[in-house]
């Protein structure tokens, strides 16, 4: 049976690795982003991979339409969309998080940084179901925009396309939490964030059985 914060923070059985406070988020991300692992070279690959279509379809639209005429799906596709998607990409965070039994669910952000966050206060989560937290929204949203790309049409394609790349690029967040835990894969991770005090707590189980006096 899954401990619960309390009983995680009070006993020897459970090492802290990491506490990250909210305001270290970004510095967190871009220092995660960096590790030379499968993660991120998968990730890199996919946005270059996302940015070289993007050429292809713009170059595919040279002989169809003017700068002005493409001009409002670009700023569609870089802009509008994404910031519609946000919300999108939050609410699968939640949803997930209500299926793996997460109920003081909590939306917040932080304008600075541009960094959006949902969180369960105080909910316990293993390794495998905190991935599937973090990484549903990237793969559902890829999944639901290429599905769309496929059957639009040229200008639409293009619009979309842009849209893919900068939803792809603004999850680098959840990458990067997927990175940390590659990083350490050996180990049974559980993590839990305190919504009040913005600090996320990652712990590891160890062998020993003890508990603090």
């Amino acid at each position: 049976m899954k401990p619960t914060a309390a009983e995680i923070e009070n006993n020897d059985r459970y090492r802290l690795l990491l506490s990250l406070s909210y305001d270290d988020i970004a510095d967190f991300v871009l220092g995660h982003l960096r590790a030379f692992n499968p993660i991120n070279i998968s990730f890199l690959s996919t946005c270059i991979v996302i940015l070289a279509w993007c050429v292809r379809l713009r170059f595919d639209l040279l002989a169809q339409a003017t700068f002005i005429g493409v001009l409002p799906y670009s700023l569609a596709g870089l802009l509008l969309f994404p910031l519609l998607l946000i919300p999108v990409h939050e609410g699968i965070h939640i949803i997930v998080f209500l299926i793996m039994g997460g109920k003081d669910i909590r939306a917040g952000m932080d304008l600075k940084n541009l960094i959006f966050y949902v969180t369960a206060h105080r909910h316990v989560v293993a390794s495998i179901p905190f991935l599937i937290i973090a990484l549903a929204p990237l793969l559902i949203v890829s999944i639901s925009l290429l599905t769309t790309i496929w059957y639009a049409p040229p200008l639409w394609k293009w619009s979309l396309s842009l849209t893919l790349l900068a939803h792809t690029t603004m999850s680098a967040g959840d990458v990067a939490m997927a990175s940390y835990y590659y990083l350490n894969r050996d180990k049974k991770i559980l993590t839990w964030d305190d919504a009040e005090s913005k600090v996320a707590y990652f712990y590891e189980e160890t062998k020993h059985t003890g508990t603090n006096q």
